[in-house]
């Protein structure tokens, strides 16, 4: 997966959906969709997602709207109104980064991190040590998300579309955890 930044020139300046907003200010989570699309084989730049007006509202994604072809969105943990105390365990994350007995099954699956009191968002990699290691966007280097961010305040879980997978677009199901 190539890292990406949000400050890159060559996207900084596009802006999201139908907003004045650019990808350069506030474009973190489309920039780690756009790192996802790479991931799971179906490569897309922030700015081409940006430009997609039917996933955003405003200038907010709307995670039932994203329609990628070869993965999907599955279920987004942590709550958008509740206080920025609403801290998501980690062993949950370290369960979403580690679903599945072999490595087949991990690499169908990818997570996004809601960060410093739920206004960033970062590309989770793994476990280690008491911390997860995250693609921060905003550099497009790797982090320790507890060390630099302190918190994670929310999740969303992205599956391959495989013959097993959960396929019904708007409508989120619990993770399973397997």
């Amino acid at each position: 997966m190539e890292y990406l930044s949000q400050r890159d020139p060559r996207w900084a300046n596009v802006t999201i959906g139908e907003t004045t907003t650019t990808l350069g200010r506030m474009g973190c989570t489309i920039t780690c969709l756009s790192m996802l699309t790479d991931y799971f084989g179906c490569k897309l730049s922030p700015a081409q997602i940006a430009q997609n007006a039917n996933n955003f509202s405003n200038d907010s994604v709307q995670w039932i709207n994203l329609d990628f072809p070869t993965f999907s969105f599955r279920w987004r943990e942590g709550h958008y109104f509740s206080d920025a105390d609403n801290i998501i365990d980690i062993e949950v994350i370290k369960a979403y980064l580690a679903t599945g007995n072999d490595s087949e099954q991990r690499n169908n699956r990818a997570v996004l991190l809601e960060v410093a009191n739920r206004s960033h968002w970062v590309v989770g990699l793994y476990y280690s040590y008491g911390d997860i290691i995250a693609i921060d966007p905003w550099t497009g280097k790797t982090v320790r998300v507890l060390e630099t961010y302190g918190n994670i305040t929310g999740a969303a879980l992205f599956q391959a579309n495989t013959k097993d997978a959960w396929r019904g677009k708007g409508q989120p199901e619990a993770p399973d955890y397997n």
